[in-house]
């Protein structure tokens, strides 16, 4: 019974140990990897999507949108809080919810956590895409920071490299070719952005861009107030973004 008790204790303990991740801004739209780690959002107005195992979320702020892959412990003090979880970290149980807030909507959607896990996915394949963008910039004597979304004040931060297109600085009126089957990903804001030929992934991370797509395979939207249309095909589309769209164009 003690080896027992002081295996529970260890185990205890190491949970007890892990970093949360905390969210204390506002207005923000990320994508992230809980990997066993707790979280706490603190801030307002935040739209996130939160992959793989979250242990516990807990939830203090107001008017979040927060999408959840797995979850086991799910706790909402805040008020004017939507939430979604696709599946519990236990198999056969459900997350342990709590809800002392008011106003707040909670509710499974398995759509949600497979748009959580393809969320994050996008997000590697878009800073992959910015590492190489901003080696290109290296190579090219170009000097500039290259940031993640709105106005890159670097000097031309728009890259396109093999069989990915990154865009990623803001406020560009530009057409792209994708030829057959390139890759693109938008992580600069407020650009206008037409891609002729067969697109493959397209990403969309950055806010407030509208992109006319003549086709493409595959549409995974993080960014928020995003309109996305296209001519022709039947893509799959994955939004995550807050007030983003996808639509065929009439």
């Amino acid at each position: 019974m003690r080896y027992l008790l002081a295996a529970l204790s260890l185990c205890l303990s190491t949970a007890a140990l892990a970093d949360p991740i905390q969210i204390d801004d506002n207005s923000e739209n990320q994508v992230l990897r809980c990997e066993g780690n707790p979280v706490i959002v603190n801030g307002n107005s935040n739209n996130l999507t939160l992959s793989g195992n979250c242990p516990s979320v807990l939830i203090n702020g107001n008017q979040n949108q927060v999408a959840i892959e797995a979850v086991d412990k799910l706790r909402v003090t805040g008020n004017n809080n939507q939430v979604s979880w696709a599946r519990t970290i236990n198999k056969g149980k459900k997350p342990n919810i709590s809800n002392p807030g008011s106003h707040n909507q909670i509710a499974q959607s398995k759509a949600g956590g497979a748009a959580a896990a393809v969320a994050s996915d996008a997000v590697d394949t878009a800073n992959d895409a910015t590492d190489m963008a901003a080696a290109a910039m290296s190579a090219a004597g170009v000097r500039g920071e290259v940031r993640t979304g709105g106005t890159n004040t670097g000097g031309g931060a728009t890259a396109k490299s093999g069989d990915t297109i990154g865009i990623l600085q803001g406020h560009l009126t530009k057409t792209f070719d994708c030829g057959e089957g390139k890759d693109v990903n938008i992580q600069g804001g407020n650009n206008e952005l037409t891609f002729t030929g067969s697109c493959g992934t397209v990403n969309v991370v950055g806010a407030h861009n509208v992109i006319r797509l003549e086709s493409a395979e595959t549409i995974n939207v993080m960014g928020s107030y995003d309109a996305i249309t296209y001519k022709s095909g039947a893509p799959t589309s994955n939004i995550v973004g807050k007030n983003s769209t996808v639509a065929k164009e009439k």
